[in-house]
């Protein structure tokens, strides 16, 4: 009564990897059942909502990628791929992410069912995920007006009192 416990998972996925065996599956609650029966090494295969549209070669080695920028709205990644393979970013795939290759806009995957993915042809490439969500511009372009508005209606107010005093 009254230890504290401190569990460390040493299982854990890195940020980023690269993946060329596939498993697509479309019922998340499948996917689920499966890697708690162990039937899915997430450290092997990667798990994906829709097939790749790529032609992808298991192997060993995939290549190398690194980090370029990680920010709350962009991430990008610079990729040396020596085969076709999945980019996969263990951050959240929520609606308003978006992705780029090499400048060029590209299918964005949902890897087990909740991360973000892309297919990397081979060779060097740079990846950006980037976030614009309507309703999140929506509400800077009201808060915007909104403060505007705010500060015509105090220097209307203050100018009017002061007209008003003046004619006195």
């Amino acid at each position: 009564r009254g230890a504290i416990k401190i569990l460390q998972n040493i299982d854990v996925l890195q940020r980023a990897f690269l993946r060329s065996e596939v498993i697509v599956q479309l019922d998340t609650g499948t996917f689920h059942r499966q890697l708690a029966e162990g039937k899915i090494d997430p450290h092997k295969e990667v798990v994906l909502n829709t097939p790749p549209r790529i032609e992808l070669e298991s192997a060993d080695s995939l290549g190398v990628m690194k980090f370029v920028r990680y920010d709350n709205e962009i991430v990008e990644i610079d990729v040396s791929a020596i085969h076709n393979c999945i980019l996969v970013l263990t951050d959240r795939a929520f609606p308003g992410w978006s992705a780029e290759l090499d400048g060029v806009s590209t299918r964005l995957m949902t890897a087990y069912g909740t991360f973000r993915a892309v297919e990397v042809p081979k060779g060097r490439h740079r990846i950006v995920f980037s976030f614009r969500s309507v309703p999140y511009s929506v509400g800077n372009v009201v808060t915007i007006a909104s403060v505007g508005i705010f500060f015509f209606a105090i220097v209307g107010f203050f100018s009017l009192s002061r007209f008003h005093s003046a004619k006195r």
